[in-house]
């Protein structure tokens, strides 16, 4: 409906076998619910199993068809990622260049993008258009990562989590700027490399 906000948050921990399987990804997905929430969204959760190829493609052509204009829409992934494709639960790939293709229909002019996965920069390419903001944990080469038991979140999300709910950020630009400085102050100490960004075609501040 014009006016509604409609989210789809995605948050992979529990990946079909063991060798595959994450730490907080199920709790990214449920923060990001929480929060949304708690803005007015409707939100759509896909969690560990229920995560297939199947399931995500599906509640994306539903976000997709809630994406009129007027409405808002959101959408947060936390997973397993690879060379700018998400991984579902049963271990498919879905490739940035779907999303690109799905989201060409959507008709809303505020929606807001979040991947917490490794190589997934190339979705802040592939979705970018006006009145969005696409933000990445990785590049197209580097990882993301999981934080540590007292984070309970991946590392970028923990960061915008924090932001969000204890800095009191409204606006998400501000809120990516300092997920992403506190990411790389991380990795700086823990000695890996990191590439988080945004991308922000959205005209002013962007309230969730």
């Amino acid at each position: 409906a014009k006016g509604g906000k409609y989210a789809l948050v995605i948050g992979i921990s529990d990946y079909a076998g063991t060798s595959n399987d994450l730490s907080y990804c199920d709790d990214d997905a449920n923060d990001w619910k929480a929060l949304l929430q708690g803005e007015g969204y409707t939100v759509t959760a896909l969690i560990d199993g229920n995560a297939t190829k199947t399931a995500i493609e599906a509640a994306i052509n539903n976000l997709v068809s809630q994406s009129v204009a007027g409405s808002e829409i959101a959408f947060c992934y936390s997973g397993h990622g690879s060379k700018g494709n998400i991984i579902s639960s049963d271990l498919y790939y879905i490739s940035s260049s779907w999303f690109k293709t799905k989201f060409s229909t959507a008709k809303s002019t505020k929606m807001m993008f979040c991947f917490d996965a490794c190589q997934i920069g190339a979705m802040a390419t592939s979705l970018n258009a006006t009145g969005r903001v696409i933000a990445v944990a990785s590049n197209k080469t580097v990882y993301s990562y999981d934080g540590d038991a007292s984070m309970k979140n991946g590392v970028f999300t923990y960061y915008q989590m924090e932001g969000f709910n204890q800095l009191g950020y409204t606006y998400l630009e501000p809120d990516c700027d300092y997920a992403i400085t506190k990411m790389k102050e991380w990795a700086k100490k823990a000695r890996v490399r990191v590439a988080p960004s945004y991308v922000d075609s959205y005209t002013g501040y962007f309230d969730i």
